[in-house]
């Protein structure tokens, strides 16, 4: 997201998928910590929106591979898409979880 704080607490990482109607999606995200700085849980945190609706509060990389850093992970998540017409715009996007009070205020995202 960046190196300044203060402006990654205003933003957040998105993207536009254009699909078809009418179906559930499986959605696989791909993480993998590799900041020498991030050893510990709680260090970087933040939530995953699908669909604009939140799929996962706290996401935390470290956490997910009992602490160790530079071991990938996936996550799969399922979004039914309905709405009218013969596609949809399905948003992906990462905000940041301060309620976490993480040491830093970024969100990471290796591949979807």
């Amino acid at each position: 997201m960046g190196s300044n704080p203060q402006i990654n607490k205003n933003y957040c990482l998105t993207w536009i998928f254009s699909v078809d109607v009418g179906f559930v999606y499986m959605v696989r995200l791909h993480f993998c910590e590799g900041q020498a700085t991030i050893t510990a849980i709680n260090k970087r945190t933040f939530n995953i929106f699908l669909g604009n609706e939140i799929v996962e509060y706290g996401a935390d990389v470290i956490k997910w591979t009992n602490f160790l850093k530079g071991v990938p992970v996936y996550k799969d998540y399922a979004v039914l898409v309905t709405s009218e017409g013969p596609q949809h715009d399905l948003w992906l996007a990462l905000h940041l979880d301060l309620s976490l009070q993480p040491r830093y205020y970024d969100a990471i995202l290796n591949g979807v």
